[in-house]
């Protein structure tokens, strides 16, 4: 019986560790990725990325100077004016406003059921570009501007797994919980307790230490393909640099947690296990 009791332990120990592992990473997709407010704290910062930047203000040049409604004559002298303009633009609150809009559609096309494509609305840029010019034309003369100024920056696949993710990582906030409540069962049922001491702490070093494995190589899960991609390439190492920022001190904390009960349950039984005189 009391073999028995003891492997029922060592059961919920195993599931403990199982849950535990879930934990970190669970609730840090839920909250930053899943939560559409989350996800755009962690993206606002990345529309200041040097390679995001010149790409958008590229195409915006290319809708003011590229759509042939600008004589070849005028575009040589309005092109550095434009250019300027485009790089100022990327400081002001409507290139983070255009930006934050962006943003929000890749995260809906990241949830939505089949493809998806993301496409920026440059009308804003385009004024910005175009307006200075127009200040300097004489007689009040104004430059073309394109009715639809958008471009599509990335096409999201379908992506089933997200979906299903979004469904399931609301309840990673109870894998914690759910851990300690495994590990207290396996004590109270457990017929040699500082043994089963020692393996919660082993279960929670072990969750613990995967928890510093992902934020360490993270980069290494997410597919070249992804991590290499133009447009979502800064955007994804963004996320994976605040995923191991957070990730990371949370996951030491547990470590140490673990460590330290290991150290008790093994103090324990030495004491437990001292010939008596």
């Amino acid at each position: 019986m009391s073999a028995l009791r003891q492997l029922a332990a060592g059961l919920l120990l195993v599931l403990a560790a199982v849950v535990g592992t879930a934990w970190l990473p669970g609730t840090w997709l839920q909250h930053n990725v899943v939560e559409r407010e989350g996800f755009l704290a962690v993206a606002e910062p990345l529309g200041e990325d040097s390679s995001t930047q010149d790409a958008l203000s590229d195409a915006a040049i290319d809708q003011v100077l590229g759509n042939g409604m600008i004589p070849d004559a005028a575009r040589e002298s309005v092109t550095p004016v434009a250019q300027e303009q485009a790089a100022s633009f990327t400081t002001t609150s409507s290139y983070q406003q255009m930006w934050d809009t962006t943003m929000g559609s890749l995260h809906d096309g990241l949830f939505a059921q089949g493809d998806s494509t993301v496409e920026v609305d440059l009308s804003p840029a385009v004024d910005a570009i175009v307006d200075p010019i127009e200040d300097k034309l004489p007689f009040g003369l104004t430059l073309p501007r394109p009715d639809h100024p958008t471009v599509t920056l990335t096409t999201i696949p379908d992506l089933p797994v997200l979906r299903g993710a979004a469904e399931a990582l609301p309840y990673a906030s109870w894998a914690l919980p759910t851990m300690i409540g495994l590990i207290l069962l396996a004590l109270l049922i457990a017929s040699r307790r500082r043994s089963a001491l020692v393996g919660a702490g082993i279960a929670t070093l072990v969750a613990g230490g995967i928890g510093l494995l992902l934020a360490a190589g993270i980069g290494a899960i997410v597919p070249g393909s992804v991590d290499g991609s133009e447009f979502l390439g800064p955007i994804v190492q963004g996320f994976e640099a605040r995923f191991s920022a957070d990730i990371a001190p949370r996951a030491i904390v547990m470590t140490g947690i673990g460590a330290v009960v290991i150290v008790i349950g093994a103090v324990l039984l030495g004491v437990d296990r001292r010939p008596r005189r």
